[in-house]
């Protein structure tokens, strides 16, 4: 069955770890600190590993190999660009813990949802 599912990555300069097995449809921002995108999943498919970063307008790009833009957002005063590295790339260092990170959503209020 396929489904589309809201993932978070936080402005900070780390890699954040994801497993999804279908595109990044939309990227977008409702906080200044948080980028998300939402992706299409397959819950009989194969889930990829796929590590995403942050970087705002004049920030340095990631130095590693296999980068891709996925898409841009705006926020108030900042414009923030999600970066994926997939794993034929240089795989990237990630927060420990946040290996295996699974969607959340957000509810109006602000308040998080598994």
């Amino acid at each position: 069955m396929l489904t589309i599912h809201r993932f978070e990555v936080p402005v900070d300069g780390v890699w954040h770890n994801h497993w999804i097995n279908g595109p990044v449809l939309h990227v977008a921002a409702r906080r200044e600190n948080v980028v998300e995108f939402w992706a299409q999943y397959n819950d009989t498919g194969d889930l990829s590993h796929r590590a995403f970063i942050v970087v705002g307008t004049g920030m340095v790009l990631p130095d590693v190999a296999g980068w891709m833009h996925v898409g841009s957002c705006l926020i108030n005063r900042y414009v923030w660009h999600l970066i994926e590295c997939r794993p034929q790339g240089a795989l990237p260092m990630v927060r420990s813990g946040d290996d295996r990170a699974t969607s959340v959503g957000t509810r109006d209020d602000g308040t998080v949802e598994s």
